[in-house]
């Protein structure tokens, strides 16, 4: 950490030819790591958002659906962020990691390196919370760290509203108990995740679990799989993969363009990538405005105002915040958020 509170990397190691890289080496030399560094973080990115957001929540909404009826009072409130989910095998399995796929030609693990990914991931994948995974990854005390702020506001704010909303309905402690419904929703969903419970005990044990998925399927997802994708590829030195052998030494004349990807794959590389940045035109898609286009009932109206105003308020404090930064941090605005898995 330096002086002025960046957080600035001591050094890269590079496993394919046993370098250890730091900012003290020739230009290009550091510059080359930070390149294979970016091509790693990017095909592990793309695999962890397809276990953690996709792969993880689908089994659960088949036990959501089967379990709790649409006149519950759950129901359109988490099916309003769970939509979109079902199209996971066709368009991830697949459209994208099959045979000759874009990404199967542009990307360094190719389909058969992500398949091998998810295999190894998936049986594993734990539904922890934002805090515990901080926790576990020792990102608290970093300075600065703009992700991580931006998603605990964002957290709170559901936690919040979730409370509220789930007080409206379950007034006694033990009133969760006797709802047969979500009741069968924790014994199903728990045969597929090793994780969740297997009965609610409280309603704060429900409104955990709710917040869990939402922030996945939207805030969570959204960081790795949107227009952050568009921005961290970038030709030459941001790639999916350096498409040449890395020097065994350092100090040896570097052309990057012999890592770019080969002209005859180029336009699959561009086109893929154009695929994560696409404008939301409808203004009930995102975080800030979507609940004004759910029915969740009388009741609730009062909360759903509540919780407008706080979206309201964090797209506000956000701007505040980035306003005259060269490169402003705005990927997890709730005006830049849709509201549920929508690519």
């Amino acid at each position: 950490v330096t002086d002025d509170e960046k957080f600035m990397p001591l050094a890269i190691h590079i496993l394919d030819n046993g370098l250890v890289y730091n900012p003290f080496d020739e230009e290009s030399d550091w510059l080359l790591a930070k390149s294979a560094l970016n091509a790693a973080v990017l095909n592990t990115q793309e695999m962890d958002h397809f276990v953690y957001s996709h792969l993880i929540l689908e089994p659960i909404r088949v036990a959501f659906l089967q379990s709790i009826s649409e006149s519950h009072p759950i129901y359109h409130l988490m099916e309003h962020h769970m939509r979109g989910m079902f199209s996971n095998t066709l368009g991830g399995l697949v459209l994208l990691l099959g045979n000759k796929t874009p990404f199967d030609l542009v990307f360094g693990w190719g389909a058969p390196g992500a398949l091998r990914f998810l295999e190894k991931e998936l049986p594993n994948a734990p539904m922890v919370t934002l805090g515990e995974r901080l926790t576990q990854q020792g990102l608290w005390d970093i300075p600065n760290f703009k992700f991580r702020d931006d998603c605990l506001v964002m957290w709170d704010a559901f936690d919040t509203f979730f409370t509220d909303y789930l007080g409206l309905y379950y007034i006694e402690p033990t009133d969760i108990l006797f709802d047969h419904e979500v009741q069968n929703w924790a014994a199903e969903a728990c045969i597929y995740q090793f994780d969740f419970p297997c009965a609610f005990e409280t309603a704060d044990q429900l409104k955990e679990i709710m917040v869990n998925m939402v922030f996945r399927a939207t805030i969570k997802h959204h960081s790795w799989n949107s227009d952050v994708t568009w921005h961290i590829s970038a030709y030459p030195f941001s790639l999916p993969s350096l498409n040449h052998p890395l020097p065994t030494s350092k100090g040896t004349n570097i052309d990057f363009m012999d890592y770019v990807i080969p002209n005859k794959l180029r336009s699959f590389g561009v086109g893929l990538f154009a695929e994560f940045y696409r404008p939301m035109n409808d203004p009930y898609m995102t975080l800030l405005d979507s609940y004004k286009n759910v029915n969740l009932g009388q009741l609730s109206g009062p909360i759903v105002e509540k919780h407008l105003l706080n979206m309201q308020q964090i797209d506000a404090n956000i701007d505040d915040r980035e306003r005259g930064n060269k490169k402003p941090y705005l990927f997890l605005k709730p005006s830049r958020l849709p509201h549920y898995v929508w690519i």
